[in-house]
């Protein structure tokens, strides 16, 4: 269950509030919130009332209604409490990243049944002055999980102006991230998170291009069908639970695009667009992870 709750309006917050609140039928959180113009604000929960915690923020906002989507509290149910404050604040925000092996775009085929290959915890901070090199952060799981106090990867992490992402290596095993608490180190202090088993095996599926082209002018078009990861039986259309897909045609990277988008257009004038290449698909679910699915241009 989720409640609202806002403080009194503080100086300079008037308009401030909750509109359009639902939630999906996966569980997630959805609502708007009225904002003015050129102002920051920052999205805070509690179980108590009494302990907050930023899950978003929002800085210099340039439209009056902000769009807040929450991932659903599968790992402690009970009421939860939202309110909206002026200015931003820390947030830092746990998630795992799945990969798997799809098969062959350019023959269609899949080794099925397919299954994750490797994971790696993610952990993302935003709004903070001092984001420390990757090799400062550190990654501690459960038991069984392969990383014990493991320093982030540099070549997989991204550090910014406003924000940074801190991934880990992938560990040898096993290829399925685990629930439990997971602690990272940041900046000299141990953040704690209690996640809940992300349900990998199930939730993976395969975005399988089903056509590449590429016309005389430069532009290209990128088509992809979804099937079940277990049979390769077409399904349709994507799961409830996808949030979000995007494709990477190195060097080109699609927008992030909502999940029942099929098709991507875009121009590769003046590049000598490769015959055979390697293009990952990459959709996130509604616990907030991230899958990637590799494939290849010819069969094996």
């Amino acid at each position: 269950m989720a409640a609202l709750w806002l403080p009194r309006a503080a100086s300079g917050s008037q308009g401030l509030a909750f509109t359009n609140i639902n939630l999906s039928s996966d569980g997630s959180f959805q609502a708007q919130i009225q904002t003015l113009a050129g102002q920051s604000y920052s999205v805070e929960t509690s179980t108590n009332l009494a302990d907050w915690s930023a899950i978003a923020s929002f800085d210099s906002v340039t439209t009056n209604l902000i769009t807040l989507v929450n991932p659903p509290r599968v790992d402690k149910p009970g009421q939860l409490f939202y309110r909206a404050r002026l200015g931003t604040a820390l947030v830092y925000t746990f998630s795992f990243v799945e990969s798997a092996y799809g098969g062959s775009y350019g023959s269609g085929w899949i080794p099925y049944p397919v299954r994750p290959n490797a994971y790696a915890a993610s952990f993302a901070v935003d709004n903070d002055t001092n984001y420390p090199p990757a090799t400062n952060v550190f990654f501690t799981g459960p038991p069984g999980s392969g990383i014990t106090n493991a320093p982030a990867s540099s070549s997989n992490s991204t550090i910014g102006t406003n924000g940074a992402i801190y991934q880990s290596s992938y560990p040898a095993s096993p290829a399925i991230a685990p629930g439990g608490i997971w602690t990272v180190e940041y900046n000299g202090t141990n953040h704690t998170f209690n996640v809940p088993d992300p349900q990998a095996a199930s939730r993976l599926v395969i975005p399988l291009p089903t056509a590449v082209s590429e016309v005389p002018n430069g532009e290209c078009t990128l088509e992809w069908e979804y099937k079940d990861a277990a049979t390769t039986t077409n399904l349709g259309g994507p799961p409830v639970f996808m949030t979000a897909i995007q494709a990477d045609w190195t060097p080109f990277v699609s927008p992030t695009f909502p999940p029942a988008t099929t098709t991507w257009q875009f121009s590769a004038a003046g590049y000598a667009f490769p015959r055979e290449g390697y293009i990952t698909m990459t959709y996130k679910d509604s616990f907030g992870n991230t899958y990637a699915v590799g494939f290849s241009q010819l069969s094996p």
